[in-house]
């Protein structure tokens, strides 16, 4: 693509958010008014359902990949005839918020911001990637496939679908992906992200009258007691893994030794080879036996791969920077974040990643939770720079 070539794409691109900047709030609106928590599978895919439609009328194939415990996940297809490898946006649909939150945190904008469970996170996001597609249909642009991924159980780590592997699957061979999370209001850019995995150990002991005979109990929270300081222990290692336990269950009352307890625990790590040593780590404080008579039982696993730093994933956030820049908008950095995404499954593909390309606020899984309204419209303009510049640099 020639210099005068994207330029005109790129104005009529611009001309086309210009004229819909209203019909893109009342999108967002409408998305924000359906609830979909990740555990509410019917009200995820009913948002899913909604998102096809448009999608449909678009004239995108439109395919769902649906599970009976988690929301649905849709991979749409645009221009799939296209010679050249394709664009992938991605993105997530369920929230982390619970049936009756919209009472609670009712979608309201005020003061330049929007306010409402997912308005930021990320359903922001979603419109924005419609947008992209719909403005450059308009301004012609025709040359390169695009799919859209939007899955509906993200916020869980796809725990209840295994979706992972679509999204994998769906990226492989791609030019560049682009991920409609958070955008952050310091105008962070994500390349790199940590993985993340959720693991459960549980006690199993025997219960004993505490007065009259204790010491015919076997106590699984003691036990488990020294397993936490132990698991928490793990936190002092030199390649900057995390562990906390984050919740603890167990026992019945105050007069009883406990025969049960439970803890789960909360990773995040930088690469894919230290699965191998965490696992290593989780299972020997597991099979060591504090007080005797207890045993214990591991469960669980990883959530996310860690979105890790490579030169591709820098290489297509400078061309995020330049597009940033000749757009008078503020200038991008590169970031990290201990947070997962989807954005780890086409880096871990090989195909050039950034993240955190949607509408910009803060807040994100609070019930002040907010995003900014025109940076709807600067994030697509970003986009559809974004991706014009890196068909003219040959980058994709």
């Amino acid at each position: 693509m020639l210099n005068n070539e994207r330029l005109a794409v790129q104005s009529a691109a611009f001309s086309y958010i210009d004229a819909h900047r209203d019909e893109m709030l009342e999108l967002l609106k409408e998305l924000v008014r359906m609830e979909s928590g990740s555990y509410d599978v019917e009200d995820v895919d009913r948002v899913v359902a909604r998102v096809a439609e448009e999608l449909k009328n678009d004239g995108l194939d439109v395919g769902v990949a649906e599970y009976e415990q988690a929301g649905n996940t849709l991979v749409a297809g645009w221009n799939r005839d296209g010679s050249k490898k394709p664009i992938v946006f991605i993105g997530h649909l369920d929230t982390v918020f619970e049936k009756g939150s919209l009472a609670k945190m009712p979608l309201r904008i005020e003061d330049g911001k929007g306010f409402g469970p997912g308005f930021l996170d990320m359903k922001g996001g979603a419109v924005i990637a419609i947008y992209v597609l719909r403005a450059l249909g308009a301004a012609g642009y025709g040359g390169r496939p695009v799919k859209i991924i939007l899955s509906g159980d993200e916020e869980t780590g796809h725990e209840m679908s295994g979706s992972q592997k679509l999204i994998m699957d769906e990226c492989r061979g791609a030019a560049a992906a682009f991920v409609f999370e958070t955008g952050y209001a310091d105008n962070k850019i994500i390349i790199k992200r940590k993985g993340a995995g959720r693991f459960v150990i549980e006690n199993f002991g025997l219960s004993a009258h505490a007065g009259i005979c204790p010491e015919n109990g076997r106590h699984a929270i003691l036990d488990m007691a020294h397993k936490i300081i132990a698991v928490q222990a793990l936190n002092q290692n030199p390649d900057g893994t995390t562990y906390n336990v984050g919740t603890i269950t167990g026992g019945t009352v105050p007069n009883a030794v406990p025969d049960y307890c439970r803890v789960a625990i909360d990773i995040r790590y930088q690469k894919q080879e230290h699965i191998a040593g965490i696992l290593e780590n989780l299972e020997r404080v597991a099979n060591t036996a504090y007080v005797d008579g207890v045993t214990s039982k591991l469960t669980g696993g990883m959530s996310f791969l860690p979105m890790e730093d490579n030169e591709g994933n820098r290489a297509l956030f400078e061309i995020v920077k330049e597009a940033a820049v000749s757009l008078g908008q503020p200038t991008p950095y590169p970031g990290a974040t201990g947070g997962g995404s989807d954005a780890a499954y086409p880096s871990a593909a090989g195909v050039p990643t950034v993240c955190s390309m949607g509408i910009q606020g803060a807040l994100s899984h609070t019930p002040n939770e907010y995003g900014v309204i025109e940076t709807l419209y600067d994030r697509a303009k970003l986009m559809i720079t974004t991706l014009l510049l890196a068909e003219e640099k040959q980058f994709i």
